[in-house]
């Protein structure tokens, strides 16, 4: 599948950690943050990563 994985289930990390292939993680608190912290932080990161950089890459959803 060619999405990034958005989840607040830290699970994620561990699969990231094991070197399992995957086209993006962004991991973020259920209780820290809110849905418009989400679409701010996706909105951004789509504005400046091409689709090869979110490879295997993992961000924490940071409120902008």
């Amino acid at each position: 599948m060619d999405r990034v994985i958005c989840s607040n289930d830290p699970d994620f990390i561990e699969l990231a950690s094991e070197g399992i292939e995957h086209r993006g993680i962004v991991i973020g608190q259920q209780d820290a943050h809110h849905i418009g912290d989400w679409v701010e932080f996706l909105g951004l990161m789509h504005a400046v990563c091409q689709p090869d950089e979110a490879i295997n890459r993992l961000e924490f959803l940071q409120r902008l």
